[in-house]
């Protein structure tokens, strides 16, 4: 069996103290190491295949090397998280770190988010659809712990990476209105306590009013992120003899494919009798039957971001604030534009 290589091989094979070492390899920039020595160290390193050990580099750096993502229990059928996460991953990858993933039931409080940060298990947090007010995360805050949200926040002094949203959904509508369609719904991606949510049928509301277009409660129902919600929501509008639309913006893909079956139960067609915008473009809205129209952004390039911001926060080479909005384009598929 093989020596394991240690530490202290390697700071005999360079000629350098085992301290010496720790602080190459944790990067700990106030000992001042020369770039030789470090050169030197990092030959050493290479040529003797010597893999640090975690905790050895937790305790040696005072820091744990793991990132946190915190999203609610709903969110992990959702196939936009995935790309999240596989954006994550490749930073988390890309600098030697870990990723944890905890959950919040929905409606209940944001303990993991505290339990995560107070027990010191992680060095920063990613936050995926947050909610306005949340006590917990203002805690956070005031902490300055460093905090990414994916999604949009209304407290300037947290780090974010989002698109514009009331604007995107904005699109979205202009879509629909550019085919004609005066009579348009919407179901939200989630109730209203989420900022997510709310941005998007202010924007809804936006490109009506843009358009001459009376907002009308009625045709309006709020989802919960799932497809259920949207089938349901879907089903309450069509059970509604007085509701009269020709078009649905809904706020959320996977919201979305649960209202295109409550569509095609109901005996009615799609786009011919309601057209149906949706929103992520997640993978398969491409291939739901009709393919789904909707608002394309990256997800992955989403989770890449955030982890980047999250690092050069925890690095402090940025300062809590911080917003980055991708741009979104508007997928024109056979749910709103039939068969051309």
């Amino acid at each position: 069996m093989m020596k394991k290589v240690t530490s202290f091989d390697v700071a005999k094979e360079a000629g350098v103290s085992r301290a010496t070492v720790s602080y190459v390899l944790n990067n700990v920039k106030k000992e001042n190491i020369s770039d030789k020595t470090k050169e030197k160290v990092m030959k050493v390193v290479r040529e003797l295949g010597y893999v640090p050990n975690a905790a050895g580099k937790a305790l040696a750096s005072k820091r744990t090397r793991n990132i946190g993502l915190v999203c609610l229990e709903s969110h992990m059928s959702h196939s936009f998280l995935l790309q999240i996460i596989n954006g994550l991953t490749k930073i988390v990858r890309k600098h030697d770190l870990r990723l944890l993933i905890d959950t919040i039931p929905d409606g209940a409080g944001g303990h993991a988010i505290l339990n995560l940060s107070q027990t010191k298990s992680i060095d920063g947090l990613v936050l995926f659809e947050t909610r306005e007010h949340d006590k917990e995360l203002q805690t956070l805050i005031d902490e300055k712990f460093p905090v990414v949200i994916i999604g949009e926040y209304s407290n300037k002094r947290v780090c974010s990476v989002d698109v514009d949203v009331p604007a995107s959904a904005q699109k979205a509508v202009e879509h629909l209105i550019e085919l004609n369609h005066r009579k348009i719904g919407c179901i939200t991606n989630s109730p209203l306590i989420y900022t997510a949510g709310t941005g998007r049928l202010n924007g809804y509301r936006k490109a009506l009013e843009n358009a001459g277009i009376e907002y009308d409660e009625s045709i309006v129902r709020y989802g919960e992120f799932t497809a259920q919600s949207g089938f349901e929501a879907m089903n309450d509008l069509l059970m509604n003899k007085g509701n009269e639309f020709t078009a649905m913006f809904v706020a959320s893909d996977t919201v979305a494919f649960g209202a295109m079956r409550a569509i095609d139960a109901a005996g009615l067609r799609i786009p011919e009798d309601i057209a149906v915008m949706g929103y992520d473009n997640v993978p398969i809205a491409k291939f739901s039957n009709p393919p789904l129209s909707t608002v394309h952004f990256s997800g992955i390039q989403m989770g890449m971001d955030a982890g980047e911001m999250l690092i050069e926060l925890i690095d402090d080479k940025i300062k809590p604030g911080v917003r980055k909005l991708q741009e979104i384009k508007i997928m024109k598929r056979q749910s709103t534009i039939g068969i051309l």
